[in-house]
């Protein structure tokens, strides 16, 4: 991957989604994606775990297909979670970027993360990138877990963690 160039790109450039996720996660110490069967397709839930690093907020995943469609009556086929998609690297200038694994023509591959083109700092729970270039899933940093284990009662020690795991 060659370092970020371009157009510039920064949260200052903010749209009425951006700004609906940004309001909505603006007093919280961790961000708690949900995971479904497509959930990592979703561009804006990529945009949400983007902020959360960015913002310096825990981060984790829980899947919730272990819970039963409500119209069907049984669950659905357990998705992937959206933080394997998402990483950081360091540059060649030294400076960590945030990453997008994406495919491109049936190939995938990572790219600098064209929503957020600054410089990041890195997350108090993330190791430093080994090689120049070469990402690091935000999933190999962050804790995942299934509703199934007993979500209901666990959710909030779950998040706990996750802000803790930040230095909030």
């Amino acid at each position: 991957m060659t370092p970020p160039c371009g157009k510039r790109v920064s949260w200052k450039a903010i749209t009425p989604l951006r700004r609906l996720i940004r309001d909505g996660v603006k007093n919280t110490s961790a961000v708690c994606v949900l995971v479904g069967s497509q959930t990592w397709h979703r561009r804006w839930v990529r945009y949400e775990i983007a902020r959360s690093v960015v913002d310096g907020k825990g981060l984790l995943a829980v899947h919730i297909n272990s819970i039963n469609h409500h119209e069907r009556r049984l669950p659905d086929d357990r998705g992937d979670n959206p933080c394997r998609y998402l990483g950081i690297a360091a540059a060649e200038n030294g400076k960590y970027y945030l990453c997008e694994r994406f495919n491109h023509n049936g190939a995938w591959s990572w790219r600098w993360y064209p929503d957020y083109t600054e410089p990041i700092d890195l997350p108090q729970y993330f190791r430093s990138p080994p090689n120049r270039g070469v990402p690091v899933r935000l999933s190999e940093m962050t804790r995942e877990y299934d509703w199934s284990q007993n979500g209901f009662k666990n959710i909030g020690s779950w998040i706990d963690m996750a802000a803790s795991a930040a230095g909030l």
